[in-house]
């Protein structure tokens, strides 16, 4: 991980610690992973649906709306594929910070 970015997630942990404390952030960080890889299946199922059901049609402006619709659903997933990687690193960050807290202490 590049060294701006870790410090970008450390100025949010350490935010995020003091205004709800550890296990809070803890809780906080986890449901954020939570929400968003959800999200991440639900688009995959939904891409997955939308391609069986585009090889089944044959009038041509339900399969260009199709792929239409196919298109946006896979320009989602990948942000929010961007939006999970982020916060899997912000929650890497945060394990981090609290071995580091619990080494000094």
């Amino acid at each position: 991980m590049d060294e701006t970015i870790y410090q970008k997630h450390m100025k949010i942990i350490i935010q995020l610690v003091g205004d709800l404390g550890v296990d809070g952030a803890d809780d906080y960080l986890r449901q954020e992973l939570m929400d968003i890889s959800k999200k991440v299946a639900i688009f995959r199922e939904k891409i997955a649906d939308l391609k069986d059901h585009l090889q089944q049609t044959t009038n041509t402006d339900e399969i260009f709306h199709l792929e239409w619709d196919i298109k946006s659903a896979k320009e989602l997933l990948d942000k929010l594929l961007i939006e999970l990687k982020i916060i899997d690193e912000r929650y890497i960050c945060f394990r981090k910070y609290i071995t580091e807290k619990e080494n000094i202490s």
